[in-house]
């Protein structure tokens, strides 16, 4: 019985090994030398294809760099979730902290790799192909998820009300 799907070309499996190498090939030279040090010339000299072939596949350092971070920051915002999940009850304060950490040590892995990254999703071209807005917004909403927490602290619960009273409310309540 056959499933519907269409079995993969050769041309398509070549296409994607191709791509494949391309993405191996940037992951290990920005890895070494960060993505101000690595020239699309360097990656295609490692994956051995033509310098056209590589701007066929990717036209920038800074897409290549969106691409290689994208595996990597949705993974860091999936343990991050796993971690606020299991410091529910802990308060607020302590889920977004777990739920940011594995985010900001993905970033922080390689400092200007990070930088740059974050400042492509934050401020790149919003028709870049591999743009990350899905995990991002999901990222965000998550931390306001968390935060819309303070609200629902019990009244009488005075561990939380001076860490999230407005410094006004706290000048006036003296």
């Amino acid at each position: 019985m056959r499933s519907g799907r269409m079995p993969i070309g050769r041309r398509e499996r070549a296409k994607q090994d191709k791509h494949e190498r391309i993405m191996t090939a940037a992951r290990g030279l920005f890895a070494e030398q960060g993505v101000s040090g690595v020239t699309t010339q360097q990656i295609a000299d490692r994956t051995d294809v033509a310098i056209g072939t590589l701007y066929r596949y990717e036209s920038t350092n800074a897409e290549l760099l969106i691409m290689v971070q994208n595996e990597k920051f949705a993974a860091a915002i999936d343990d991050g979730l796993a971690a606020a999940d299991a410091a529910v009850g802990q308060g607020v304060p302590e889920g977004v902290v777990e739920l940011i950490r594995p985010v900001v040590a993905c970033v922080r892995e390689q400092i200007e790799n990070g930088r740059i990254y974050l400042h492509e999703l934050v401020f790149g071209d919003p028709a870049e192909p591999y743009r990350f807005e899905e995990p991002l917004h999901r990222f965000q909403n998550m931390i306001i998820d968390r935060m819309v927490g303070i609200d629902r602290v019990p009244a009488g619960d005075d561990t939380m009300t001076p860490m999230f009273v407005p410094p006004q409310t706290t000048a006036s309540a003296h």
